[in-house]
């Protein structure tokens, strides 16, 4: 959102930002209300609201926690980021930059992608964010050789953004989905799918209703 908003929306970047919120929640409200009644049935349990006690904060717990978030960033972009992009920018540069195997994936995507006004590259920035959503801008700026801004209309960067918070998530919440579910593969394959197809209906909706009124 942050890298979109300060490329395409400069002088309304929060604006753009609140606009992928706002449609992210309304979305949220409405599906889980949708599989509350007809998916998943029964009494719903009340909600139990525990509050700690109120303490000064403790500096030293603070900095403790800030390091190991800090470290757990830096491992996951030192491994997984840095072996995604090295692993995308081999799939956009060969065995030609004409005809490269990431051309081959990306053209499987676009008959869908391409109804939301996303090209084979921008499908393919998708298929990187499923390894991990930091993967997505990476692997764009490879893709579009640094000139995403050239390459994107707002409308389309508005619709790529939308469509990058609610597709499927990343490998590692799909694992612990699937822990969290018991290892249940059906709700697990259930969470998927309605992420997925979600985001392409949105997609698809926003883009035509955006040229129908005009935006470019």
């Amino acid at each position: 959102i942050g890298f979109m908003a300060s490329a395409f929306f400069a002088s309304h970047a929060s604006l753009f930002a609140m606009g992928i919120i706002a449609i992210s929640l309304l979305l949220l409200v409405l599906v889980s209300y949708v599989v509350g009644k007809y998916i998943v049935k029964g009494k719903p349990e009340e909600p139990i609201f525990e509050l700690p006690p109120f303490r000064l904060p403790d500096w030293d717990y603070i900095l403790k926690r800030t390091w190991a978030y800090t470290k757990h960033f830096l491992i996951r972009a030192g491994t997984i980021i840095l072996a995604g992009s090295i692993l995308f920018y081999y799939l956009l540069h060969y065995p030609s930059e004409e005809n490269c195997y990431g051309m081959l994936l990306g053209k499987m995507l676009e008959p869908i992608t391409g109804l939301m006004g996303i090209d084979w590259r921008g499908a393919l920035a998708l298929l990187a964010g499923i390894i991990a959503k930091e993967l997505v801008v990476s692997t764009m700026e490879i893709a579009y050789s640094g000139n995403i801004v050239e390459a994107l209309t707002p409308l389309q960067a508005f619709v790529f953004t939308l469509v990058t918070v609610l597709y499927i998530p990343c490998l590692a919440t799909i694992a612990t989905l699937f822990y969290e579910t018991g290892k249940n593969v059906k709700w697990t394959l259930f969470a998927v799918s309605y992420n997925l197809i979600l985001a392409t209906l949105v997609g698809i909706v926003v883009y035509n209703i955006g040229r129908l009124i005009g935006f470019a």
